[in-house]
């Protein structure tokens, strides 16, 4: 008993601190776009671990905020677009790069067989 308990416990602090993240980058989106000249830049930072951009903003004040998680960033850019912030050319470039690097890495690969095929269709 005492262990579900505990785990109980665990989920209620977990969820928990899941919601209040979830609320401070919605919180931080929505200063930002009833007021983007607040913002200095949005730049994008890689995860190590799996090469994917987190988006961020740095503030006129020096305060930097996390606004938008990998499978959140595609929308969270348009949202900001719509207030005229863009993100910097260099980073339009890095993740156009990682996104061209990942197609090409789920791309099915053509067994010997298909490529001749292929190069066969293509001569014919």
């Amino acid at each position: 008993m005492e262990l579900i308990g505990a785990v109980a416990i665990v989920v209620v602090v977990l969820a928990g601190s899941w919601l209040a993240g979830k609320r401070k980058k919605q919180d931080g989106l929505a200063r930002i776009e009833a007021d983007p000249t607040r913002v200095a830049r949005l730049y994008l930072r890689a995860d190590a671990e799996t090469g994917a951009f987190w988006l961020h903003a740095e503030m006129q004040t020096g305060k930097k905020l996390r606004l938008a998680a990998p499978w959140d960033l595609d929308a969270t850019l348009a949202r900001l677009a719509a207030v005229d912030l863009h993100l910097s050319v260099e980073d339009q470039a890095a993740l156009k790069q990682m996104r061209a690097a990942q197609a090409t890495e789920h791309a099915p690969r053509a067994t010997p067989a298909h490529a001749r095929r292929a190069s066969l269709a293509a001569h014919a």
